[in-house]
């Protein structure tokens, strides 16, 4: 047998032997590449509301369902806190604190004292947000109109807290508004472009959305 036929045939007998090994590393080299590509970080957190001060239960357990269906996102309802701060730095601070670690956004709905008429407010640090209930019910509305009225509230409360702000559009609940009529006439949730943002940022936040709720858009 010449030396070239020799030679042939080892080459043959030397792939027989690492094909196999090859292909089994090459499938495995793609099944983890797989694997890596389609692993995504599970949302573990969930904004939260507290009612702090005389709020009807009723009232806060109303505006968690609707932010949670609105905009599409799991929100917890907290103990409420039957005394409040006197004014409303010291009501974010109890929303903070009622929030805990697996909260890094609370809503206050709050009752402060008399005298405390600013419609709301945003920590520096986004951690909370306050929506006074006293300005809300100044002029006395029927049960309706005072419950729509949260509702707007608490929209532009978690929106602001998740960095999304006023929009232009009079039908958007982050819509601007100087009185309280205005703020009657404005939508009760966010437009498009807004609850896309919203859930876009909700998303880089690992916040757990509300996947059955019909707002849910399908982020890729």
């Amino acid at each position: 047998m010449s030396a070239f036929v020799q030679k042939v045939n080892h080459m043959k007998s030397v792939l027989k032997c690492w094909l196999p090994a090859v292909f089994v590393a090459a499938a495995a080299a793609l099944t983890m590449v797989s694997v890596a590509a389609d692993t995504t970080p599970t949302p573990t957190k969930r904004l939260a509301i507290v009612a702090i001060g005389d709020v009807p239960a009723k009232l806060a357990d109303h505006a968690r369902e609707w932010a949670e269906q609105n905009l599409a996102i799991k929100v917890d309802l907290l103990p409420a806190e039957k005394t409040s701060g006197k004014n409303l730095d010291d009501i974010a601070a109890q929303a903070v604190k009622a929030g805990g670690a697996n909260h890094p956004h609370v809503i206050a709905i709050a009752l402060p004292p008399e005298g405390v008429n600013n419609h709301g407010m945003r920590t520096a640090d986004g951690r909370a947000a306050v929506v006074n209930l006293r300005p809300m019910q100044a002029d006395k509305p029927d049960e309706e109109t005072l419950s729509r009225r949260i509702e707007r509230q608490t929209i532009r409360a978690m929106a602001l807290l998740l960095d999304v702000g006023t929009c232009p559009n009079p039908q958007c609940a982050l819509s601007r508004y100087s009185t309280l009529q205005e703020l009657d006439q404005a939508g009760r949730n966010c437009c498009p472009p807004c609850l896309q943002k919203f859930q876009e940022n909700a998303a880089k936040e690992l916040l757990e959305p509300n996947k059955t709720s019909h707002f849910y858009l399908r982020r890729k």
